[in-house]
């Protein structure tokens, strides 16, 4: 018992904390810093226990980033946009509308640089709509197109002596196949496959708009896996350069006409909402 009240007044601390913070004042000069990692939905729940407790990031509001962005376009205290993904876990229709916030973003005349370690296939797709992208000379570039896979559980039923009963009409009824197939029927091969393709060359279609790549190079480069080590992706034009964080900041200090000395300020998109 003493140990649960103990618990109790820990959390209704954090709480209490958490609802004290004032709000964050915005200074003028400052950079849009979006550094997200985690999982993207499309609207959050505000919960101040969810780093705390949750044993990991909070998820990344889709709604509330977009409106960030939107917003920093027209504030004058924001001069451009540090753009920093890390393995975001998101689907390619989430991807396409922060890509396009961020593309809109750039009419302003405000600057957009991306920096990487490690840049997933879905982080690169970001990262192309900015001015420029910096790849950690250590890190590495997915650049090897899409999959889709699936799990089936028809051995495990077996072992179990489970046996699903199933009604299904119509060759591209594939939801149960996990249940009673150990493997991809040709029909949901066929679905899969015209799925990703499709995802896949309008990915090709948007990288090639930004990048100035011809969308056959960038197939080409996708297919042969040509992309292996970050000068690698430096020399097909995929990245601007190979260089470590500081200096990209170097960078950014410049867009801001600081020395190299001076401190940026930098705001997330979380205290800048």
């Amino acid at each position: 018992f003493i140990f649960s009240f103990i618990g109790l007044i820990f959390v209704f601390g954090i709480i209490a904390a958490a609802g004290s913070d004032s709000v964050p004042e915005v200074k003028s000069n400052s950079i849009l810093h979006l550094n997200l990692s985690g999982v993207v939905v499309e609207k959050a729940i505000d919960d101040p226990l969810q780093e705390v407790l949750g044993g990991g990031p909070a998820p990344i509001s889709l709604l509330d980033l977009i409106e960030a962005i939107e917003a920093a376009k027209y504030d004058d205290r924001i001069k451009g946009i540090y753009l920093e993904p890390k393995f975001l876990q998101a689907g390619y229709s989430s991807l396409q509308e922060l890509r396009d916030a961020i593309l809109d973003f750039k009419t302003s005349g405000k600057f957009v640089h991306a920096y990487g370690e490690y840049i997933s296939e879905g982080d690169y797709y970001l990262v192309s709509a900015a001015d420029s992208i910096y790849l950690n000379p250590e890190g590495s570039l997915e650049f090897n197109g899409l999959t889709a896979g699936v799990t089936f559980f028809k051995g495990l039923f077996d072992k179990l002596d489970i046996e699903p009963q199933i009604f299904r009409v119509g060759e591209f009824k594939s939801f149960i196949e996990p249940f009673v197939r150990k493997d991809m029927s040709e029909q949901n091969r066929l679905q899969l496959t015209e799925l990703i393709t499709s995802v896949h060359d309008t990915y090709l279609a948007k990288v090639s708009e930004v990048r100035n790549i011809p969308v056959n190079e960038l197939k080409g480069i996708s297919d042969k896996m040509q992309v292996r080590f970050p000068e690698d992706a430096a020399r097909l034009g995929l990245i601007s350069k190979v260089a470590y964080e500081d200096q990209m900041r170097d960078l950014l200090k410049g867009e801001m006409g600081l020395d190299k000395d001076a401190d940026l300020t930098l705001m997330s998109y979380t205290k800048y909402l």
